[in-house]
């Protein structure tokens, strides 16, 4: 009896204990619940963040595709009154579908322009772009700026550096201040007309100079022959006899500082950059009807050769070398303006073939170097020309540029 009593002593505590499993297992129960809702709360967090960035990044493209379309229909005007006195804002066309995103634009005249808000007279606006996708919406606004065109240059050749060392080898050149229209893009001759120059008056100077001792120094850097090579307008010289030849003339319009602070502004938009010591042997950098900016930096630059060098190659617009030489050899043409500034410039013309700059070419050397150099071989023509000046004006970088942006929301 007392092993049987024992028995049911030692088996009391396991019958009193059935109920633990239950619990046990309800609480896991209840974890793995709550478990999963937490994760089912993140991860609807995670989607909805997800969402909402995809959001956020969709309006601000919608808004910067504002603002490219706010330029590009600043750039395709000539006259930005019109859009100034319009009704908007502008909407954008149907960039995505209009359930995920719309945009939109103004075009604003800067607060210190005393034109007010209807007239710009320092070609500077403001444009206001928005961008919104679902709930998220972004704004950036950003002030646009044209160049108000290149002043039309004195001479088809401009020297107003601190020295002008002009000198040509042989005498297969001519540089010519008459108005010339250059060869069509689709190879029509060039032609001479003054008349046809509207935008200014033509004949000009051949050779530009910004006092009479270069006047003299150019003169003097040129045989008896040569000299004939260079016609224009009268130059009114300090030589005698006076004479209209060579046309090499004192112009103090387009000054060294204002030539300067052309090509750097001009050197940030180029739509061509070269490194230093670039030869380019064919091809064509731009045309007439889509003509570009072609730059070569050459501060730093160490090597032998010249900073460019174009060999059987035509272009169209304006061509940039800063602190370097610029050399045309073979058969070449540009359309435009080129422009050489800086330390250690020249522009270097050798070779066979006929090279050809229509428009007018502009060289400005630094007080770090004693002279400009203008080396003339083989066969060249530069040929001031309006529409060459027409053309590098209608680079369409130059109708627009952003000078500060800034997201505003």
């Amino acid at each position: 009896m007392k092993t049987h009593a024992s028995v049911k002593e030692v088996l009391r505590p396991i019958a009193e204990e059935r109920g633990v499993a239950l619990v046990i297992a309800l609480l896991v129960m209840v974890l793995l619940s709550i478990l999963g809702v937490t994760f089912l709360s993140m991860s609807a967090t995670e989607i909805a963040i997800a969402s909402n960035e995809v959001a956020a990044s969709r309006a601000f493209f919608l808004t910067e595709a504002g603002t490219a379309l706010a330029k590009r229909t600043l750039r395709s005007s000539a006259n930005w009154n019109i859009q100034l006195a319009a009704a908007q804002p502008f909407p954008c066309p149907a960039l995505v579908p209009a359930s995920l995103g719309t945009c939109s634009y103004r075009i604003e005249n800067d607060t210190a322009d005393p034109g007010g808000p209807t007239t710009d007279t320092n070609n500077l606006v403001i444009i206001k772009a928005t961008g919104q996708s679902l709930t998220a919406a972004r704004e950036v606004h950003l002030a646009f700026a044209r160049l108000d065109g290149i002043p039309a240059p004195p001479a088809s050749l401009l020297s107003v550096g601190v020295s002008s060392n002009i000198s040509f080898s042989g005498n297969a050149f001519s540089i010519d201040g008459n108005n010339w229209i250059p060869p069509s893009d689709g190879g029509a001759p060039a032609t001479q007309d003054n008349s046809a120059c509207t935008s200014t008056t033509a004949p000009k100077f051949g050779i530009g100079v910004p006092n009479t001792t270069h006047q003299l120094e150019v003169k003097n850097n040129l045989s008896d022959p040569q000299q004939d090579n260079v016609i224009g307008a009268s130059p009114n010289p300090p030589w005698s006899p006076a004479s209209a030849i060579p046309s090499i003339g004192v112009d103090t319009t387009l000054t060294q500082d204002q030539l300067v602070a052309l090509a750097d502004y001009l050197i940030p938009l180029a739509d061509v950059t070269y490194s230093p010591g670039t030869s380019i042997s064919s091809g064509t950098l731009g045309t007439q009807a889509y003509p570009k900016i072609v730059v070569v930096d050459a501060t730093g630059y160490s090597g032998s050769d010249p900073a460019l060098t174009l060999s059987a190659t035509t272009g169209a617009g304006i061509l940039i070398v800063k602190n370097g030489t610029l050399r045309f050899t073979g058969t070449s043409q540009w359309v435009g303006v080129v422009i050489v500034v800086g330390s250690n410039v020249a522009i270097d013309v050798r070779g066979g073939g006929d090279k050809s700059l229509y428009g007018a070419t502009l060289l400005a050397e630094d007080a770090n170097v004693s002279a400009t150099v203008a080396a003339g071989g083989g066969n060249l023509e530069i040929r001031y020309s309006c529409d060459g000046i027409d053309v590098a004006n209608s680079v369409p970088s130059l109708n627009g540029t952003t000078v500060w942006w800034k997201e505003v929301f």
